[in-house]
């Protein structure tokens, strides 16, 4: 699946997702915790045409109809050019031909020495606060 900046890749399970540590680590601020899951679930990585990672999403998984966005980063300086909205589209398209019906997003602010628990708002992939997305009819979220 092509974006504009490059195309969207799955990366297995296994020592290369240690090649995307520092981008979870953008998402999440402990390497413990980074450790503790970034070998569950799908991770898909977009790139650009020289094999840079720009962004990623991974993805666990609650059962056949069900998924949780764990973490969504993008690399800092391709931030604000409209790199997640378009890999969280093509990850939703991805879900959605899985069968999945119901995405969650429930992160920890990174940068937040409190730990509160935040739901990233966004109003143009479908997520608000305090509610997760249905996906269906050819849209992101409904």
């Amino acid at each position: 699946m092509e974006t504009e900046l490059g195309s969207l890749r799955l990366v297995a399970a296994g020592p290369e997702r240690d090649l995307y540590r520092d981008l979870l680590l953008l998402a999440d601020e402990s390497p413990e915790q980074v450790a503790s899951y970034m070998n569950e679930g799908d991770l898909f990585v977009v790139e650009d045409k020289a094999g840079t990672a720009d962004g990623l999403v991974l993805v666990l998984y609650d059962g056949d109809r069900e998924a949780e966005l764990k973490s969504v980063a993008v690399r800092p300086e391709q931030q604000g050019q409209g790199v997640a909205k378009r890999m969280l589209a093509s990850v939703l398209a991805r879900l959605r031909e899985r069968g999945v019906r119901r995405v969650l997003v429930a992160s920890t602010a990174s940068g937040s020495s409190s730990g509160r628990s935040t739901t990233p708002s966004c109003p143009a992939t479908g997520f608000g606060s305090r509610s997760p997305a249905a996906i269906s009819r050819g849209s992101p979220a409904a």
